[in-house]
Formats: C-alpha cells, structure tokens, sequence
C-alpha cells in the first residue's frame, strides 16, 4: 500500500522496509518505542509551559510592572505568533528533506534557549522593570520562532514514526500527562510567587522552565526516525515559486478551507484570555499568589478535557473531539460575563482548561492528514499560518475593550460559535478519502 502511493506520488520506487516477519517485528519495536517518546516528551513540553502560563500568570506579572495594555493583551499570542510564519517559509525546504529528525532536534534546543536567558535577566536584574518586561515578552515569541521553522519538520517526523491510528492515542496521553504536571505547577507556582513575590519568582519559574524543556528536548533526541526516503518533488522550487502555487492549492480543496475559517474564528479565546484572570482578581480581591490556585484548576480542567477528548475520539473522531472544546469555550465566555463568587470562577478557570485540551487534540489529529502527502508540509504550513491574522486582531480587539470585560466575552462567545458553524459541514479525512474512492 505504501509502496504503491509513494510510486504514485514520485514516479519512483521506494524500497519496502518489511518485508520479513524479522523486519515487521522491529517495525513494531520501533513503533511502540516512538509512541511512547512522543508522548513523553510532548508531556514535559506541556508541564514545563505552565510554569509560565501565558494566560493565568504573565498577564498579571506584567500589569505588576506597570507594563502596557498592549502588552498585556498581546503576552498569549507571543508565542503562537512566532509559530506562524516560519512554517510557510520553510515549507518548501522541508519538503525536500530526507530526514526529518535533525532539523528538529536543531530547532528544538534554539527553541528552548530563551527561557534560561529571561530566567538569567529575572534573576539578575529584578529591579531593572523594562528588562524584566522585555525578558517575559520575548521568551515566549523567540521560543516561537525557532519552534515554527521547526514546527512542519516535526509534524512531519510525527505522522511517519506514529500511525495514524495511534496519534489520537498519543496527544491524549501528552495532554494528560502534561494537565498533571501542570496541576503540580499551579502547586509550585503558589508556593513560590508567596515566598518570592515579583521578578525574582517569575525568574525561578523561568529556570525551572527551561530545565524541564531540557528533559524533553533529552527525550525527544530518542525518537527512531523509519529507514525510508519522503517522495521528494522531481523538480526543486524556491520560495517565490512555492508561494505562488499555495492559494490554488488551498482553495481547490473545500473541508480543508473549512478546517482553516475553524481555526480562524477559534482563535477569539485570545479576545477574553489576557484580562481573564486579572478580571478574576480585581472581582475577587486576591493576591498573586491565588494565580497559582487558578492554575491548579485549570490544570483539573484539562485533565478533565483529556478523558472526555480519549472517549470521544476513540467513538467519534477527531471532528467531534474539536467541537466539544468549542463548546466549552462558549459555555466559559457565556459564564465569565456575570461570575462574581469564588466556585464561579474556579469553574470558569475549569471550563477554560477543558476547553484548551479537547480543542487542541481535536485540531491537531484533524489536520495532520489534510492535504496530498508530498506537499503536507505545505498543508500543515497553512494550517498554522491561518491564525496569525486571527490572534492577532484577537489581541487588537482586546487591547480595545479591554476595560470592558463584558464586551470582550460576547466577542469571544461569538467567534466560538462561528468557529463551530464552520467545523460542522467539515469531514473527517478518512471520510473523504472514501468519497473520493467512491467518485
């Protein structure tokens, strides 16, 4: 099967790798051993991120400082931001790749730099307040950066050493995995913001970041890359060029435009997320330290996204995994317009955890297979290229209003409903594939 679409796809042939039980048997070894590395080290990514979470934690810490508004609307899309764009620069060079694995692992350690040089800038210089701003802002957006041109490369790697049975299997696992380390984090977090309140904790927290990201990236160095070659395009194209071929591409296929307008109106979380917990707070009254307890909620929340997402996935698929977390979304905005008590709120928080996890299997296992094989790095480019205008008029419009919460909640609840209109008509791609075999 696999030989027959790589000859399809290059007008070559491509050696199979099993052709012996001996040979099926490692495949199955190697196939075990990756699941688990993957989740492993997907779960320390995951864990290590909360310990500077971009929507509980930063946004208060820079309102601390006296940072800008902008700023602070702007902190939980920093990272994703620096996502965006370098897909679709490096697209056509990951393309012609044989090997996905030690591109990854380069971008993976650049990826994960930033945060020891915020934590040395936090810890060294904590009286220096626009250091100490710029540290927090750029940790996450050059973290992001690195991590995008990064990102198809990975994906890449991802979708040949696990089948695409198992993937649903895999982020379950990361998310869960990581929801409790997370929920150790909002521990941690609390502990240290009471002992260490300001930029020295937020520097601790960086540190102990960076270390955790290290354990991954460890982790990730295990993953045994399949001894087969991609089915590399006969002719080379550079950036221009691949460009210019892009809009037909995208546009010629309807439930992968569905897919993008999904993400795209998903991403009005990012209106109500960066004034979430500081609105919390203000209607509450409490100290920093009680940004950790959110986080623990959050955390739970997560967790508790992961389960619905492993059986709903499992019956459903991906389609249905991703509409729950957009359901979620819309019951947390719709709740967060009128919250005034403590329970209230720590549901919200929940909500907004569960919400988080069930969207991102969702989209994730849902895009993977989108697009022709030979030009899914392209594919997967555009996927993630579609939220960079949408986060960041998110954080346009948050900056706005955003000394009108309430505003800032309907428009959230509002895009998460078009979002959901958009996923409805949308098919998974196996159901597509057997439309097409049936045509």
């Amino acid at each position: 099967m696999l030989d027959h679409e790589l000859k399809k796809m290059s007008g070559r042939v491509v050696p199979r790798q099993c052709h012996s039980g001996a040979d099926a048997g490692m495949a199955n070894v190697s196939g075990r051993w990756n699941f688990w590395v993957s989740a492993i080290e997907g779960a320390l990514f995951g864990g290590a991120m909360n310990l500077v979470n971009t929507t509980t934690l930063l946004p208060k810490m820079i309102e601390s400082y006296g940072g800008p508004t902008w700023l602070i609307a702007a902190i939980p899309i920093l990272g994703p931001v620096g996502f965006l764009l370098p897909p679709i620069l490096s697209a056509h060079h990951v393309e012609q790749f044989k090997r996905y694995k030690p591109f990854a692992v380069w971008c993976g350690l650049m990826q994960r730099l930033p945060y020891a040089a915020a934590a040395i800038v936090l810890l060294c210089a904590p009286g220096w307040a626009t250091g100490v701003l710029a540290a927090v802002a750029l940790a996450p957006l050059l973290s992001g950066i690195f991590g995008g041109l990064g990102l198809t490369s990975w994906q890449q790697l991802f979708t040949r050493c696990v089948p695409r049975e198992r993937r649903h299997a895999v982020f379950a696992i990361r998310s869960a995995v990581g929801g409790g380390l997370g929920v150790l984090a909002g521990f941690v977090v609390a502990g240290i913001l009471a002992k260490w309140p300001g930029a020295t904790g937020f520097g601790m927290l960086h540190a102990l970041t960076f270390l955790v990201l290290m354990a991954s990236l460890g982790v990730f160095v295990l993953t045994r890359e399949p001894e087969e070659e991609n089915p590399v395009p006969a002719v080379r194209s550079n950036l221009l060029t691949h460009l210019s071929t892009v809009p037909r591409e995208v546009l010629a296929d309807g439930h992968f435009v569905l897919l993008l307008l999904t993400r795209f109106f998903r991403n009005g979380l990012f209106i109500i997320a960066p004034f979430l917990a500081i609105h919390c707070q203000a209607v509450l009254g409490r100290p920093a330290s009680f940004l950790g307890k959110l986080l623990t909620v959050q955390m739970l929340g997560a967790l508790a996204g992961n389960a619905i997402a492993a059986a709903v996935g499992a019956r459903r698929g991906s389609k249905a995994t991703l509409m729950c977390g957009l359901l979620f979304f819309v019951a947390m905005s719709a709740a967060a317009i009128a919250a005034k008590t403590e329970m209230q709120w720590l549901g919200i928080f929940g909500l907004f955890g569960a919400g988080a996890s069930l969207s991102e299997i969702g989209s994730a296992t849902l895009g993977l297979e989108m697009g022709r094989r030979e030009r899914r790095a392209t594919f997967l480019a555009v996927g993630a290229l579609v939220n960079l205008p949408a986060m960041l008029m998110a954080s346009g419009l948050s900056y706005w209003f955003h000394d009108r919460f309430e505003l800032l909640a309907m428009a959230a609840l509002v895009s998460m409903l078009v979002s959901m209109a958009c996923l409805a008509p949308l098919k998974e791609p196996h159901e597509q594939t057997a439309d097409s075999t049936e045509s």
